[in-house]
């Protein structure tokens, strides 16, 4: 014969009497309607088009344009993509860590703001220059875009 109560199983912890009916803990919310309630799409929109313009800006400064320069443009540059692989080195992977310190004294907002509009504003200029056929021209002009990427990402 056991000494427990008929209301406490093997583990010790005690069953809710056939008297008290407790309700069932509330859902959680739906994390899919959550992310797109009214009051988020603002913010889903912004965290959806900030990369998405940033990679769009890497792939028409990095990916297409040396590929414009060697095969599309009829002034084509022999070393397009040592030009290419040297404006990434520079513009992208050593400016990066520059533009973030620009980004932490002026804002992340401002700083982003002049990237984004100096891409959007010199880059036809730019991809112009880069059509003329001269290597030193093409290099500034990808760097000029590398380094407007960089402060917007």
């Amino acid at each position: 014969v056991s000494s427990r109560n008929s209301n406490t199983n093997r583990n010790g912890s005690t069953n809710a009497s056939d008297d008290d009916q407790s309700a069932p803990p509330p859902r959680p919310p739906n994390p899919i309607k959550l992310a797109f309630a009214r009051e988020n799409l603002r913010s889903l929109l912004a965290a959806t088009m900030v990369p998405m313009l940033w990679s769009a800006g890497f792939y028409l400064s990095f990916i297409w344009l040396a590929t414009y320069m060697k095969e599309l443009s009829n002034h084509t540059i022999d070393k397009s993509f040592a030009i290419n692989a040297f404006a990434l080195l520079l513009a992208v992977c050593i400016f990066f860590p520059v533009a973030g310190h620009i980004s932490d004294q002026l804002g992340r907002k401002r700083t982003m703001t002049i990237g984004g509009v100096s891409m959007g504003l010199l880059s036809p200029v730019l991809i112009w220059v880069v059509g003329r056929g001269n290597a030193l021209a093409a290099l500034g002009a990808q760097l000029t875009m590398g380094v407007s990427l960089s402060l917007y990402g």
